[in-house]
């Protein structure tokens, strides 16, 4: 459970990215922390109260506790009824009291002997041992909390919109080499990007890239980006209510929403993906996806959110440019390294063939 991704680890600081919304469906079925009472057996050194409870019960007869209790209870009555005169056999009484201390001696001695016998056993085996030989067999109640996951499939049955079709919207800058890595960790669930009608309106919704869980789970992610590229108008504004219609239109139809701005995606790509996963986890408990990234990968750094006037401050100084030219860079590089290896791979496969000289006649 320590290592179970809990909900709570997820930022859901809707004034800095990555912002993760959430529908009201899946939000009051989050999983929950429950009590799980176990009894397992317990490997280790035995203390002295265990250890005679668990000589007396295997090496001492049943049978032999019966009989030295009966001539003990017999003994004390005929002793009581010797003193007040009502019993006037006293050779019997005698001879049941001697049984009952000489059984009582017995008795002790055997176990005494049994209990020496037993810890010099425990001192030249291990305990693992003596478990698998089935002489020592103790539990203890171990009161741990695990996370209760929901049946999402339940849940969500018949309550997540349907898309209407794949999105025909215009491709971000970043988006293509994005999804690169959403194919490398998440391609069993990567879906198209997908379109969804807007009532009472001609443009439909585009999410930049879906995710959908067989448990009915979905995700919207999204890339945003501060202005637009070739008119420098604010995007993506926390103080315009575009985005709040579109998240609420999302969460309405039980889609989740994470939101990354455009140079995380760039600059930290694996760190946005591990963010995905570590989401998936904390809803439906499974770490496969998890598993895929390199243990020391961390979540990305936030980015504070901007407003028209920042936006506006950013197109001004071409903030995109600070860190979209690596990227573009990096792609000029690698096609340039491929067309430059298909060259080479072109030339070596032609043969030159010198013409044969005339023979001379």
């Amino acid at each position: 459970m320590s290592n179970f991704t809990s909900i709570t680890q997820v930022p859901q600081n809707p004034d800095v990215y990555p912002c993760v919304l959430f529908p009201k469906t899946i939000e009051q079925n989050f999983p929950k922390l429950v009590e799980v009472r176990q009894r397992i057996p317990t490997e280790g050194t035995l203390d002295r109260v265990q250890l005679n409870s668990i000589v007396t019960e295997k090496f001492v007869p049943s049978n032999l506790i019966s009989i030295s209790s009966v001539l003990s209870i017999v003994s004390l009555l005929i002793l009581i009824a010797r003193f007040f005169n009502v019993y006037q056999h006293n050779g019997i009484a005698i001879a049941m009291t001697i049984a009952c201390i000489s059984s009582f001696i017995w008795y002790s001695r055997l176990v005494k002997k049994e209990k020496a016998a037993y810890y010099r056993k425990l001192n030249r085996q291990s305990i693992k041992k003596s478990l698998q030989d089935g002489r020592v067999a103790t539990k203890q109640t171990i009161i741990s909390q695990e996370f209760q996951i929901p049946n999402w499939q339940q849940i969500l049955s018949d309550k997540v919109l349907k898309h209407d079709g794949i999105s025909t919207a215009q491709v971000g800058t970043s988006e293509p080499e994005f999804n690169k890595y959403l194919i490398k960790y998440f391609e069993p669930i990567l879906r198209p990007s997908y379109s969804f009608n807007i009532p009472n309106f001609h443009k439909p919704y585009s999410a930049d890239f879906c995710l959908q869980l067989p448990c009915g789970l979905s995700f919207d992610l999204e890339i945003d980006e501060p202005y637009v590229g070739n008119t420098g108008n604010p995007h993506h504004c926390i103080d315009d209510d575009k985005d709040e219609i579109r998240d609420r239109f999302f969460a309405a139809g039980n889609w989740i929403t994470i939101r990354f701005s455009e140079k995380q995606v760039v600059t930290q790509p694996d760190e946005c993906c591990y963010l995905v996963a570590m989401l998936i986890e904390a809803l439906t408990g499974d770490r496969t996806i998890k598993h895929k990234f390199n243990p020391s990968t961390t979540l990305p750094v936030r980015d504070r959110r901007w407003t028209k006037l920042e936006s506006q401050e950013m197109a001004k100084n071409k903030y995109r440019d600070s860190y979209l030219p690596k990227f573009k860079a990096n792609q000029s590089t690698k096609c340039a390294s491929t067309a430059q290896a298909s060259k080479s791979v072109k030339l070596s496969s032609k043969k030159i063939i010198k013409p044969k000289p005339k023979p001379k006649t």
